[in-house]
């Protein structure tokens, strides 16, 4: 095998793979998938996310928020797809080749596709990124104030966005987090509701 060939690489299979495996796939295989993106596509192009998964070599996966549908490609690889609005939490973790972890954690608003954000590996299509953190201490903040969240009782995917914005700014720049409030969810909602 080359260093070119689309195999040497899981991560370069994955993409090589998850494009074909799309195309190819007929509705006789899985019409109840069939149906289910044909209705996604009626309302416009959902949010794509690769989920990915090799033993100490890389966990591509949702840390929160579901999806309206899963298509599982292999028993390492499926893609989530996620309709206007939703909120999720994506982790990328992989084992570079000199030893070191590359972390990766965003959180999403899926948007149409109108409304694109500047990409993030693994996530296609559309989506406001409101959050997006490279590095282990950063990731790990991050993801033990998710952990706070729905310690407190908090579903994350119904959080207010503005305070992931706010999340992000306060963990770039190492300043104290602050606590997510049954009053601003409170509002957020009302808001939500209102429109």
């Amino acid at each position: 095998m080359t260093g070119t060939d689309s195999h040497s690489s899981p991560i370069t299979a994955f993409r090589a793979h998850g494009n074909a495996a799309l195309v190819q796939r007929r509705c006789s295989d899985a019409p109840e998938n069939c149906a289910y993106r044909q209705a996604l596509a009626s309302t416009g192009i959902p949010t794509r996310v690769e989920l990915f998964s090799l033993s100490r070599r890389a966990d591509y996966r949702l840390r929160f928020g579901a999806p309206d549908m899963v298509h599982r490609l292999d028993a390492a690889r499926a893609l989530a797809y996620f309709r206007h609005g939703r909120l999720f939490g994506y982790v990328r973790w992989r084992a570079l080749e000199n030893g070191v972890n590359d972390w990766r954690f965003a959180i999403f608003d899926a948007r149409a596709p109108a409304r694109t954000a500047g990409p993030v590996d693994g996530v296609h299509t559309g989506g406001a990124a409101l959050l997006s953190l490279a590095g282990a201490a950063k990731v790990r903040r991050t993801l033990l104030q998710i952990d706070s969240l729905e310690l407190a009782g908090f579903d994350p995917g119904a959080v207010s966005p503005g305070y992931f914005r706010d999340l992000h700014d306060r963990i770039e720049t190492a300043e104290p987090v602050r606590a997510y409030s049954r009053e601003e969810h409170a509002a957020f909602m009302t808001k939500t509701r209102c429109g």
